[in-house]
């Protein structure tokens, strides 16, 4: 993910025995589940029944922590922190780990029995020299291959006790849907990123809730959260100019979905953040106007070879 400029403040959901800006405390899993009503039945029909008694929809943002200090997020998530200083649908996650995510986040929603999960957004970055499509939890990077183990796939799973049929899931890494060869050059082979079958492994593990990915850019642009465009386009540097990133170029704001309990991959308009952290899609696409298709054109036929370095991204 990539940005410009932003300001903000930070507050966190903390661990099990910290507190959030919004003082809530949070508890084991376990111990909270000793009083969980439906804690006997499946995750479908937990979500099906907790639905049904649910007041509130919260948007949860997992933000994975990391060991060095990347602008790029840090930006994204001091205004993500600013918005949940004044919009209680926010619930911000830290995590080292896939697991710390779930528990975390477990904790939380069963600490609020009358919540779902409106909107999940996995924050995370993609690395193009890799050659595949994946987003990481802390330590725990994930992809179309991996999501196939049991145990990756059963932590995963437990989250979607707190999802339905109105919840969206999203991968907030770039390049997380593509579905295009990325080209080689003197450094990289050819590789196909297979972003189609990560979204699909999710779209399997969430069975009733619509998958999203973008197979280019997810940007972070100035107080991305309800502007229309503000996590589409294109970031700069001299690098990104390479002939390598050409399948990048031509995707500029295209989005993926998986649709709710199907196995297939739709085209969706570009969708944007709520102010208050949701995600929503309406009719109209990147491309679609004139000025941003100008200048996507405008940087294909500057693209060049030569120009990428392996260490900097």
């Amino acid at each position: 993910m990539y940005f410009l400029v932003s300001i903000g403040v930070f507050c966190e959901v903390r661990g099990q025995t910290g507190r959030s800006y919004a003082k809530f405390s949070l508890p084991p899993s376990d111990l909270l589940r000793a009083n969980d009503p439906y804690a006997h039945i499946s995750n479908l029909q937990r979500a099906r029944q907790r639905a049904v008694a649910a007041t509130k929809r919260v948007n949860v943002f997992i933000l994975s922590r990391e060991k060095k200090f990347n602008l790029a997020s840090a930006v994204f998530r001091l205004e993500a922190s600013v918005r949940r200083v004044f919009n209680k649908h926010f619930v911000l996650v830290r995590a080292n780990s896939l697991e710390e995510m779930v528990t975390k986040t477990d904790s939380y929603m069963q600490e609020h029995p009358r919540e779902m999960i409106g909107h999940l957004w996995i924050d995370s970055h993609g690395r193009y020299k890799k050659g595949y499509s994946f987003f990481s939890v802390g330590v725990d990077t994930l992809n179309a291959y991996n999501l196939r183990s049991l145990e990756m796939r059963g932590k995963m799973e437990k989250l979607t006790a707190f999802c339905d049929e109105q919840t969206s899931i999203t991968i907030g890494a770039c390049y997380g849907a593509a579905d295009f060869l990325r080209p080689g050059n003197g450094i990289l082979a050819p590789s196909y990123m297979a972003g189609d079958s990560l979204l699909l492994q999710m779209g399997e593990i969430f069975q009733i809730s619509p998958v999203y990915g973008c197979p280019s850019w997810v940007m972070a642009k100035p107080f991305c959260f309800g502007s229309r465009w503000g996590i589409s386009g294109f970031p700069p540097g001299r690098k990104y100019m390479d002939e390598i990133y050409r399948p990048v170029w031509e995707r500029l704001g295209q989005w993926k979905r998986v649709p709710a309990g199907q196995k297939i991959i739709e085209d969706v308009p570009t969708p944007y953040l709520t102010r208050g952290g949701g995600f929503e899609v309406d009719g109209n696409t990147y491309q679609s106007l004139s000025r941003n298709k100008r200048r996507m054109e405008k940087k294909l036929r500057q693209l060049k070879p030569g120009l990428y370095r392996l260490g900097t991204e």
